[in-house]
Parts: C-alpha cells; structure tokens; sequence
C-alpha cells in the first residue's frame, strides 16, 4: 500500500511495501544551495571501477568512490549531508536505530548495466541521488524485486 504524506518541514515521504520489505521515499531533505555543492563534489570524486552487483557479476563493474568516515567528519558539507540522512533514517526506522556503517558513491554513465541485488540483510540503505537537476528524458530509474522477481518501481 502507498501512503504519501507532506510533514511540518515541507518533505514528501512515500511509504510502501514490498513483499516484507519497507520502502520509504523522502523528497525534499535538502535545500538547493547544498544540493549544488553536493553535486559539485561528487562530479569531481575519483572514481573507480571497482563495485559489482553480485556474486554472478563480478565482470560488470560500477564506477565507485568509497568514502573514508574521516572525510565525511572533516568536510562540513558531506558531514551536514550524512548527518542528515542519519537522523531522516532514525525518523523512519526508529525500532532499527540506523548508525552510518558505509557510504558510497556510484556513477553511472550512459549504456551502464545493474543487476538486481540485496542491499544489507536488516540494515537501512539510504539513496541519494546527487544531480543537481534532472530531466525525465534522460531516463533512468530505481526498481525494487519482490520474492517473485517482479519489479516495482
């Protein structure tokens, strides 16, 4: 069942689920001064080709850029953006008391190919997409797998 609410800080939250699992969308948690510097920062990261889906794809490689916890403590910016989705996720999963356990950058440039796979099993896996703008003609989208592989999106 989807369930969209509007909060007293102005966010759009969607809730929903899929099979078992919860899925919440949360839109609007940052203002677009730091979207832009966010973006600024993760255009210009060094990544690499380094990441894959599963243990079937281990030839598909992702571009990726893993963030030492020391970066994102002494930059004020990525340390405002993680506190933030940290306090977002406590708000939503309260029962799991989500702690920042990784965080990850990955870049997918045109013609790159995912596979479906299982994030952290009990964990809380935070998204963000960091384009500062978006146009619905350049596609993309994020799709979740229930137990009988059909897509939800």
């Amino acid at each position: 069942m989807d369930r969209t609410i509007l909060d007293t800080d102005g966010l759009t939250i969607l809730h929903r689920t899929v099979d078992e699992a919860r899925v919440t969308v949360i839109d609007g948690l940052f203002d677009a001064g730091l979207v832009r510097m966010l973006h600024t920062i993760l255009d210009r990261l060094p990544y690499s080709r380094t990441d894959y889906d599963t243990e079937d794809t281990p030839d598909n490689l992702h571009w990726m850029h893993e963030f030492s916890r020391k970066r994102l403590a002494e930059n004020p910016v990525l340390r405002s953006w993680s506190d933030r989705v940290v306090e977002a996720a406590g708000a939503v999963f309260p029962e799991r008391a989500p702690v920042l356990n990784r965080v990850s950058a990955h870049c997918q440039t045109f013609g790159s190919r995912q596979s479906a796979h299982t994030d952290l099993a009990g964990g809380v896996t935070a998204l963000y997409y960091g384009n500062a703008e978006w146009d619905e003609s350049w596609e993309g989208e994020t799709v979740f797998f229930d137990a009988r592989r059909e897509a939800h999106s």
